[in-house]
């Protein structure tokens, strides 16, 4: 009986597809929701930030700058604060303002405050942006435009959430026949656009944090190399501390004074890293080691004496800068995969497939006098482990956002229980996606299967000839087993699902081993005939009857060895 006919088909019914999709959608919708609050709240900022972007430019005359250290009511994790005077004239009236930029509340460090101070000197020309419905309102710098790219990080949530329930309810009904209806090949065309735009936002939150926190502090320590040693004396140090609502992070401030070329300058930068981290104790032996009047050496840029800097070598937590390398690898190999490997003609081991899904497969076309072939793997040891690499990379990355949160929450005795056990379930798979890739490691170095057959296509009733070789340690294994598998998968809609039933309807053994004399031997050969009353290989639009010689080597206390080589069945010969 053909395996067409006796084909099982076990899938559930509609109603039971219904309850899944709607199980799919809460989850995405969980990601939309989460998506859509936090780019909200970010547009509001970048809004206001544009805003002043239509304001009129008008020349302003500097009265008066200074910086001040620790003003009354600062900000403790900005210290320093840039204050200036101007003057400008709108319809030939004089206005006077003291607003540097909209929303500005001070610097981190020192130089940065002090830079403004000598661009903006007293009696400078400058540019101020007014506010047409209010002249009195004005800046004299706007905050730049790049901060939009921030807006990036929620779009990732917001396309993984509304993709998501798209593709549940949208996508699910469609067979291949009706996916595969687009002319010109739009579908796969607007696939692979989609799924660029996904990857690029990664690449571009990846870039945005990557850039600041581990490239431009790696850039300034190769740089200080040749900054030169200069004395120098501390005037305030002290260790800050940043306070939200994930906890509190803390760093290093020390103002110190020093000499160059005859004119004194002032610096508050301890070392490259930027940004704030946990751990305070560590910080305060640092600040301990600089009280006020402390002297030591300092490194002074020699092209900009403003620049200086205590510690200019490699710190460790430097290396926290290259955890948004996850969103950069995700992305921009996500990116690469789409184009390179997006298309079936550049796929190895397609050659056999149809060239339309309405054309089945000519397998007769294959001489089944030809020369021996040496077979190759569906996938290789190397792709699948650098597979789980990136898929644990992707979910573990996304779900380190939350966890970072949770912890925040619970070390700042403010614990978010929801969002704890709402990610437990996440963290549990991410965990177990970081075992199945040491598990693809451990993979790698177990014995390698090579197989021989006698001609590219073996007819049905004819002998397969199998030339087997196993190299690199195989005395580990315990046993060793060849099978030749035959399975037919079948595409098929049912209510508004697209169902996949796969059905092994022939499973023949070609040889095994479980003598270790002959498994160290390390090669053999093996002989089988192909049963004339079953099927021969066969792709078609929703049917195809699939044929692979399946290598399984048993290693105790390691992973086995699992390999599958796909191989052609033609049509029994006549005559």
């Amino acid at each position: 009986m053909s395996p067409l006919r006796t084909l099982s088909r076990s899938r559930t019914d509609k109603p039971a597809g219904v309850v899944g999709k709607v199980f799919m959608s809460f989850f995405f919708l969980l990601f939309l929701a989460a998506g859509c609050f936090f780019f909200y709240l970010m547009y509001q900022g970048v809004r206001q930030t544009y805003a002043t972007y239509s304001w009129t430019a008008v020349p302003a005359t500097v009265v008066e700058s200074d910086v001040l250290v620790e003003p009354p009511g600062f900000d403790e994790t900005r210290p320093y604060l840039f204050t200036v005077t101007y003057e400008y004239k709108v319809g030939g009236k004089l206005h006077r303002s003291t607003n540097h930029q909209d929303g500005y509340e001070g610097h981190r460090d020192y130089a940065d405050a002090d830079a403004l101070r000598r661009r903006y000197a007293a009696g400078a020309a400058a540019t101020a942006y007014v506010n047409p419905a209010n002249p009195a309102d004005a800046v004299l710098e706007r905050k730049s435009p790049w901060g939009a790219l921030a807006l990036g990080f929620p779009l990732i949530f917001i396309f993984i959430g509304a993709g998501g329930i798209y593709g549940t309810w949208m996508l699910g009904g469609k067979t291949k026949a009706q996916a595969g209806k687009a002319p010109g090949g739009k579908t796969k065309r607007f696939g692979r656009l989609g799924l660029t735009g996904f990857f690029a936002i990664f690449l571009a939150a990846g870039l945005g944090f990557l850039i600041p926190f581990f490239i431009l502090p790696a850039v300034g320590i190769l740089s200080a190399r040749q900054w030169v040693a200069t004395p120098f004396t501390v005037e305030n140090s002290a260790v800050r501390t940043h306070h939200d609502s994930d906890g509190n992070t803390y760093h290093i401030d020390i103002l110190y004074r020093y000499e160059f070329n005859g004119q004194t300058y002032r610096s508050s930068r301890y070392q490259f890293k930027g940004g704030s981290s946990s751990g305070r104790s560590g910080k305060s032996r640092v600040v301990n080691a600089h009280p006020v009047g402390h002297t030591g050496v300092c490194y002074v840029n020699p092209n900009d004496p403003s620049q200086a800097v205590i510690e200019r070598g490699w710190t460790n937590d430097l290396w926290f800068g290259l955890i948004p390398l996850v969103f950069v690898v995700v992305g921009g190999g996500g990116i690469i995969g789409t184009f390179v490997y997006g298309s079936d003609k550049k796929r190895p081991g397609r050659e056999w497939l149809p060239k339309s899904k309405a054309e089945p497969v000519r397998i007769d076309t294959v001489s089944p006098d030809d020369e021996p072939v040496t077979l190759k793997p569906t996938t290789g040891r190397i792709g699948k482990f650098i597979g789980s690499i990136v898929f644990a990379v992707f979910w573990n990355g996304i779900t380190s956002v939350f966890v970072s949160i949770a912890v925040s929450r619970h070390l700042g005795g403010d614990p978010e229980w929801f969002l704890t056990f709402f990610i437990i379930p996440f963290v549990l798979i991410g965990l177990g996606l970081i075992g199945y890739v040491f598990y693809s490691f451990l993979a790698l170095f177990n014995p390698r299967v090579q197989l021989t057959i006698n001609r590219a296509a073996v007819p049905l009733g004819e002998p397969l000839l199998l030339d087997w070789t196993l190299t690199g340690a195989a005395g580990r294994l315990r046993s060793f087993k060849i099978t030749l598998e035959g399975r037919e998968e079948a595409t098929y809609q049912r209510g508004t699902n697209t169902v996949t039933d796969k059905h092994t309807f022939a499973t023949l053994t070609l040889t095994e081993l479980t003598d270790a004399a002959d498994i160290m031997a390390g090669h053999g050969r093996a002989e089988l005939v192909v049963p004339a009353d079953t099927m021969h290989s066969f792709v078609a639009t929703n049917n195809k009857i699939v044929w692979t010689l399946k290598a399984h080597g048993q290693i105790a206390r390691w992973p086995d060895v699992k390999d599958e080589f796909p191989i052609v069945i033609a049509p029994q010969r006549h005559g």
